[in-house]
């Protein structure tokens, strides 16, 4: 990092994360709701690991993250002072969308056309949040002057009014997955994530078993279980295979599938319409999440001569991953064939839409990303598209619209 660009994808996924200062939030409230879909069995997701992505799409998916690249590091960078102080959620959103997600996002503009990535969209009230003064909001005492400390307090009724009014609406994620090949009949949150601050929740709980009993099961619902029930019900309800949970501590990616074996019908996936009804019932009633918990000390460094050797999933690769993992199967399914097993979905149908454009007259082509935005801002709202997400008015669906500008552009902030 100390020349301001790594020469690969994997160097700069596995860079250092900002060492940041915790300061437990005062009368933080966890999220409720009475009508969240929660999954009957958490277990850890084994298959998860490094070992496995190497041998992920005939070993396509490694070969792409150390490919040689040059990838800057983002700019303005974190200030230690300041920036890298959290005590509560704006100050993780604001450490979330100026370092890992602009990362992440940089690294799979690297290999769209290679593979079909899925990109983290935040919420607008969090970009809007994140492109104000958040050092304030991180840090009160650096302000300094008495107007920098009225703007804080300012800044601050304004978040906590905002959060008061937000209560009252039907719950939603803090981001968004999209594809720039989505479509209007498409799903579009392909990957709901949820951010929490470290100070605040942590997986530990869940990795000792005190959320479980020995087999998985979850007991009732208490406070520290509602982040997980948070992001399985917004996995559920927007039909996404893959989401994440996201703190300034760690990640947890995961994946849902119901208990059952569904019927025997040799796809991964529903398609049949009874056969979805039954795995969406499934899922609501007998649902499996797994998941795999990443900490953000993990890193690559070059100085303890670890570059060449590193083996280790960070919290930027991770995400980098599974992004890549739901671009190619973002459907929830029956059953999943090893991830070491998985095809890229190009491969697995190429046969076939050869056959059918030879068929028809049709050439294969890849849509444009200006294309791409241009029917997914402007096309039906999809059926498919989770009822709290599509019942958002016009400005919102504009807000994922310049998002992908930003995606695919040069027009992201951070950069």
């Amino acid at each position: 990092m100390a020349n301001g660009h790594a020469t690969s994808i994997f160097e700069y996924l596995t860079a250092k994360n900002p060492d940041l200062v915790y300061k437990e939030e005062e009368n933080a409230i966890q999220s409720k709701g009475r009508t969240w879909i929660r999954p009957r069995y958490v277990r850890p997701w084994q298959e998860f690991s490094f070992e496995t992505m190497e041998r992920v799409f005939d070993g396509k998916l490694m070969e792409e993250c150390r490919r040689e690249r040059w990838l800057p590091y983002p700019v303005p960078r974190l200030d230690p002072e300041f920036d890298c102080i959290e005590n509560g959620e704006p100050a993780t959103v604001n450490i979330l969308l100026r370092w890992t997600r602009p990362m992440v996002v940089t690294a799979l503009r690297e290999v769209v056309g290679t593979f079909d990535p899925i990109f983290w969209v935040p919420r607008k009230t969090d970009v809007e949040s994140s492109a104000s003064d958040t050092v304030l909001i991180g840090n009160p005492s650096a302000a300094g002057t008495e107007v920098a400390r009225r703007r804080y307090l300012r800044q601050r009724h304004q978040l906590c009014a905002s959060s008061s009014k937000n209560r009252s609406l039907p719950p939603r994620p803090d981001g968004v997955g999209i594809s720039l090949k989505c479509r209007g009949n498409s799903n579009t949150n392909r990957l709901p994530s949820e951010i929490k601050p470290g100070s605040k929740w942590t997986s530990e709980k869940l990795a000792a078993g005190d959320l479980t009993d020995e087999g998985g099961e979850f007991s009732r619902i208490k406070n520290h279980m509602r982040p997980i029930v948070q992001i399985y019900h917004y996995c559920v309800t927007a039909k996404a295979r893959y989401g994440f949970l996201i703190t300034s501590k760690e990640i947890l990616v995961i994946r849902i599938k119901p208990m059952s074996e569904g019927p025997d019908t040799g796809i991964a996936t529903a398609e049949a319409e009874g056969d979805t009804i039954a795995l969406y019932q499934q899922l609501r009633y007998n649902g499996l999440m797994e998941y795999k918990a990443i900490p953000w000390e993990n890193h690559c460094s070059p100085a303890a001569g670890q570059e060449g050797s590193y083996q280790n999933l960070t919290v930027n690769l991770s995400l980098w991953i599974l992004s890549v993992l739901a671009g190619n199967s973002s459907d929830p399914g029956w059953n999943y064939q090893p991830l070491d097993k998985e095809l890229l979905r190009g491969n697995q149908s190429a046969a076939a839409e050869s056959n059918s454009d030879n068929d028809h007259g049709h050439e294969t082509a890849t849509e444009p990303a200006d294309s791409a935005m241009s029917s997914f801002c402007f096309s039906e709202p999809a059926q498919s598209v989770s009822a709290s997400f599509s019942r958002r008015d016009l400005s919102e669906k504009m807000q994922v619209c310049i998002a992908i500008l930003h995606i695919t552009g040069d027009l992201y902030p951070y950069h």
